[in-house]
C-alpha cells in the first residue's frame, strides 16, 4: 500500500486501541498533520499509528485491533529513529510509533509524510500564550487578530499559512480585547481592522499589551494575581510599577537568617518578583503595567527570587542554595521547598532562592520580615506554637502564630 491510497488517515491513541479514533487534517497524497490537546500526551508514552477510514472507498472506519495488520502502514525504524517502538514480538512489530514531548505541553503538533517508501514523523510543543489589543488610541469598530508560526513552517516542510483567531472583548467598552494563540517562542501576531489597517508582525510576548500599528514589541504587560493575593513573576521586558496603585512588585532579600520583602518601583527584564495587592487583601487583582523607559536595567545583585523565563524543571537545589515556589499546602500559603524530585514550573513566574545552610521547609509570606533560620514543617508539627519571625512561643497571647504549619489567630 501507498501513502498515495489513503484519502484521510486515523489516529489510534494512547494506547488504548479501543478509545475515540482522531482524524488527521489531509495536506497532500503524502502528507497529514494533526494538533492535540496536551493532556493527550502529556499522561505518559504517547503511543499511536495510522490506519485508512474505510475499506475500498467506504466511508466506515474498519476496525483494527493491535494484532490486526489490516491497512496498517509498514514503517522501517529508519523512518522514527528514537521515537520508534518496535514492539518485538507482537504481529504488529513496526506499526506503533510513541511520541516524548515536554509534559507541559498545551498543544502537539504531529505532522507525518510519506516520502523514499517510508512515513517520516516530527513533533513540536504548543505553549498557550494571551495578548491584548488597547483599542483606546485606535478605536477600530472592528478587530480582529492572525497569528503565524515560522517554526511550524519549518516543522511541516510546507508553506504555513497561520490562522484567523477568535477575538474576545474584555472591557465591556470596546477598549480591551484579548487573544488566546497556541505556538512555539518564534510565534508572530497580527491585529487587523477589517479595512486594511494593521499593526506590525508582533512579538508575541504572555500578556502583552498593544496599542499601536507602528511598533512590534508590547507597550505594556497585563500582570494579574490570583484570589490568594500574591504572586510570583517574571517578564522579557523591564517594567515600571511606579504609578500602580493596586499591586505592587516586590524583591527578596536574605541577611542574618532573615528574608526581608521590599517594594520596588522598576523590575528588569527576566528579573523574578513577588507581587502583592497593595491594601493587603487576599483576593484577584489585574493591572496593566507599562514597560520601563530604560529597558537595559539589570536585576537586582541581592535579589533572592529567580526568574523562570521559559517551562522547566526546577531542581531543590541549586549552587549550594535551595529552591522554594509560592503554593498551598494544608490551606496555608508560602513558599516551599522544592521536591527531591524536581518541581514544574510555568514560564513567567520565579522561585525563591536561600543558601541552603539557613532552608527550613517552608517560609511564610506574612509581614515584612520572616525567619527562616529555624522554622521547618517538621518542628511546627507538635502543636507548639511560633511567631511568624520563627520564634517558638511557650504561652501565646493574641495574635498571629504558626502551628502544625497553618496560621492560627488567638483573640
Amino acid at each position: 500500500m501507498t501513502a498515495n491510497a489513503w484519502n484521510s488517515a486515523v489516529l489510534h491513541y494512547d494506547g488504548h486501541w479501543n478509545s475515540d479514533d482522531v482524524y488527521f487534517t489531509k495536506i497532500s497524497d503524502v502528507e497529514f498533520y494533526i494538533q492535540l490537546d496536551g493532556s493527550v500526551i502529556n499522561n505518559g508514552l504517547f503511543y499511536f499509528r495510522f490506519a485508512v477510514k474505510g475499506d475500498g472507498g467506504s466511508d466506515v472506519l474498519v476496525e483494527k485491533e493491535p494484532n490486526n495488520n489490516d491497512q496498517d502502514q509498514e514503517v522501517s525504524k529508519d523512518a522514527v529513529t528514537s521515537n520508534y517502538n518496535a514492539w518485538t514480538g507482537e504481529s504488529h512489530q513496526k506499526k506503533a510509533w510513541y511520541i516524548s514531548q515536554d509534559e507541559n505541553a498545551d498543544k502537539v503538533d504531529i505532522y507525518i509524510k510519506w516520502a523514499n517508501d517510508t512515513w517520516n514523523i516530527t513533533a513540536v510543543a504548543l505553549y498557550k500564550q494571551t495578548i491584548i489589543w488597547d483599542n483606546s488610541k485606535k478605536n477600530w469598530s472592528i478587530v480582529k487578530a492572525y497569528s503565524y508560526d515560522d517554526d511550524l513552517k519549518d516543522h511541516r516542510k510546507i508553506e504555513y499559512l497561520g490562522k484567523w483567531n477568535d477575538v474576545q472583548e474584555l472591557s465591556g467598552d470596546g477598549n480591551k480585547f484579548s487573544v488566546t494563540i497556541y505556538g512555539t517562542s518564534g510565534v508572530k501576531a497580527i491585529f487587523h481592522n477589517g479595512s486594511g489597517e494593521q499593526t506590525q508582525n508582533l512579538n508575541v510576548i504572555n500578556n502583552g499589551v498593544y496599542d499601536n500599528t507602528t511598533s512590534t514589541d508590547p507597550s505594556k504587560i497585563s500582570v494579574s494575581i490570583k484570589n490568594v493575593g500574591y504572586a510570583t513573576f517574571c517578564c522579557t521586558k523591564a517594567l515600571n510599577f511606579l504609578n500602580e496603585t493596586t499591586i505592587e512588585a516586590c524583591k527578596a532579600s536574605v541577611s542574618a537568617g532573615k528574608i526581608t520583602y521590599t517594594p520596588v518601583t522598576t523590575v528588569a527584564a527576566d528579573e523574578g518578583v513577588l507581587l502583592r495587592r497593595k491594601d493587603g487583601t487576599l483576593a484577584a487583582a489585574t493591572a496593566i503595567i507599562p514597560l520601563n523607559n530604560d529597558q537595559t536595567i539589570s536585576p537586582a545583585s541581592d535579589n533572592a527570587f529567580k526568574a523562570i523565563t521559559t517551562r522547566q524543571k526546577l531542581a531543590q537545589t541549586t549552587d549550594g542554595n535551595t529552591n522554594y515556589i509560592l503554593t498551598i499546602v494544608d490551606e496555608t500559603l508560602g513558599f516551599y521547598k522544592v521536591n527531591a524530585n524536581g518541581s514544574w514550573c510555568a514560564a513567567g513566574t520565579a522561585y525563591l532562592s536561600v543558601p541552603s545552610q539557613l532552608a527550613p521547609d517552608f517560609i511564610a509570606l506574612d509581614g515584612e520580615t520572616t525567619g527562616i533560620a529555624n522554622v521547618s514543617r517538621e518542628t511546627i508539627s507538635n502543636n507548639q506554637y511560633y511567631t511568624l519571625d520563627g520564634r517558638r512561643v511557650a504561652q501565646p497571647t493574641k495574635g498571629l502564630y504558626i502551628v502544625n504549619g497553618k496560621k492560627v489567630i488567638i483573640k
